[in-house]
């Protein structure tokens, strides 16, 4: 079994994050329903030029296998005494699932 490793997205990965976002929102059904109809170019080059507020994150397989993806917002909050961080999509590929992918 391969080890599983998890990294920033860069700018070249930005198909790759595209591509897994659609999946989940595919996966989910009726959110997914207009998947085709997404700005998916606006959207890319809105994420490239954002301030490092939103990141996206990918689980890589030793063979170079992208097996998933987190997007990440940075926020702030008194009760949270500063700066933390809001999931906003999180996805695995079907076949790796339950192998502790989302723990990393």
């Amino acid at each position: 079994m391969d080890t599983i490793s998890i990294r920033l997205a860069e700018p070249r990965d930005m198909p790759t994050v595209i591509a897994l976002v659609a999946e989940l929102l595919t996966e989910l059904g009726e959110e997914g329903e207009d998947v085709d109809l997404l700005p998916f170019e606006q959207l890319s080059m809105g994420w490239l030029l954002a301030d490092g507020t939103h990141t996206a994150h990918l689980a890589e397989t030793t063979t170079g296998q992208l097996i998933g993806i987190l997007t990440l917002v940075e926020s702030f909050a008194i009760y949270a005494n500063g700066r933390y961080g809001i999931i906003n999509e999180m996805y695995v590929l079907p076949d790796h699932r339950s192998s502790a992918v989302g723990t990393k």
